[in-house]
């Protein structure tokens, strides 16, 4: 069963560009607080839909690789 993957910048490319199937990107920050509020939901997303759709997640201050990404994409 699939899990909600972690990624950093460097592996946007490969882990959201160049994936075989959908992928739900959740970009947040543990001073979110609609990011924490909305956790416990996303982690479950993988149970409910398989193999099917690819959810990862990029902490948008993790590095200021990430950060450059998300002000890239606009979020």
């Amino acid at each position: 069963m699939s899990k909600v993957m972690e990624i950093q910048a460097d592996a946007w490319e490969g882990e959201v560009l160049k994936a075989d199937k959908p992928v739900v990107v959740d970009f947040w920050h543990h001073m979110c607080g609609w990011c924490l509020k909305l956790n416990p939901i996303y982690e479950q997303l993988p149970e409910r839909f398989g193999d099917r759709v690819k959810f990862v997640k990029v902490n948008v201050l993790g590095s200021p690789e990430n950060q450059r990404l998300a002000i890239g994409l606009g979020v």
